[in-house]
């Protein structure tokens, strides 16, 4: 939803609520992994744009919530990967035990593991016994 001069446009009401607009950009920025100078500018422009009564204490918000999807990321995609694996569909085994790695590691520091999870661990625990 834009609410700008007095108009009010809605994009898309699927999924329409109200919400935490700290929240959208989170949830925005985990998605799309930009590089770190395109984030700090992306996010630059956003809390310029944001009514500034709505997003106080933005920073820290952020910060949880980003943490909260790395680590709902890994635990719903640990599901979905070891059902595609075990199902040797249309994705390549090394494409899915990568992107795996790469969530759980992105997760991991928030659950206090204290070395990276290696590719072979994860493709360890995909294989079928």
């Amino acid at each position: 939803m834009i609410v700008g001069n007095g108009a009010t446009t809605f994009l898309d009401w699927e999924l329409t609520l109200w919400g935490d607009p700290v929240y959208d950009l989170a949830v925005h920025l985990h998605k799309m992994a930009y590089l770190p100078e395109e984030e700090a500018s992306l996010t630059t422009r956003w809390s310029s744009a944001m009514p500034s009564e709505h997003i106080v204490g933005w920073q820290d918000d952020l910060v949880a919530y980003r943490t909260h999807e790395r680590i709902k990321s890994a635990i719903v995609d640990a599901v979905r990967y070891s059902q595609l694996f075990a199902q040797g569909g249309s994705y390549p085994e090394d494409q899915l035990i990568d992107t795996m790695t790469a969530k759980l590691n992105a997760a991991r520091p928030h659950w206090h593991i204290p070395a990276p999870i290696d590719p072979r661990t994860v493709e360890r625990a995909l294989r079928p016994h």
